[in-house]
């Protein structure tokens, strides 16, 4: 074997892991298997969590109390600030129809996000969720500025409040369930990475070298 396949093959066992190591986090999720984690329904709606029953483990059972069109459920505090890291990455959330109410009010799924003095919001599910089945079903949003608007970069670097609309059906009689709730990074592209790996491999070999 030639000399420089040699030095190829070494820097590709050292940038396989540095290629690795650069990928960011891949998402936060709030399961809910040891409690609600600090989120709430507020305006007009209540909840309970259970430890079984989920998709899967804990969720958090929430229920309409009011005819009003705010029924929402809310991030902690503690969930809040700087998600930058989450343009181009995605949101999703599990909910289950409870008691079987007619998925008749339109806004279900509007998620609103407020910072930097302003609020986005954007509907992300469609019309007649959820299905009135008894199952669990996931819903799931890119962080980008088709969805959001030209703000959302603004926004995403000082996240004061994160709301999710779960007002479903046109009357207080819905029980719906939460659980799953992630926001995902962006993943960077398999062969960026790999390139950005190969450079640094490339920088360590030259110092291995020199050394």
């Amino acid at each position: 074997m030639s000399t420089a396949t040699m030095n190829t093959l070494r820097l590709l066992a050292l940038a396989l892991p540095l290629a690795a190591a650069i990928t960011p986090a891949h998402a936060v999720k709030f399961t809910f298997d040891s409690d609600d984690e600090g989120w709430r329904a507020t305006h007009g709606g209540t909840q309970v969590w259970h430890s079984t029953g989920g998709n899967s483990g804990g969720w958090i059972e929430t229920a309409d109390t009011d005819d009003g069109d705010d029924y929402v459920v809310g991030a902690p505090a503690s969930a809040l600030g700087n998600w930058s890291h989450l343009m181009g990455g995605t949101l999703s959330f599990d909910v289950r129809n409870v008691n079987g109410a007619a998925p008749n009010w339109a806004p279900f799924g509007t998620v609103s996000i407020s910072g930097a003095g302003r609020t986005l919001s954007a509907d992300i599910v469609a019309p007649d969720n959820p299905p009135a089945d008894g199952l669990w079903h996931t819903y799931t949003a890119t962080f980008n500025t088709a969805t959001w608007g030209a703000d959302l970069p603004t926004v995403l670097g000082q996240v004061t409040s994160f709301q999710l609309k779960l007002e479903s059906h046109a009357g207080a009689s819905e029980i719906n369930g939460l659980d799953n709730v992630t926001f995902s990074a962006a993943v960077p592209e398999p062969t960026s990475a790999v390139l950005l790996g190969l450079g640094l491999a490339a920088l360590a070999w030259r110092r291995r070298r020199a050394a």
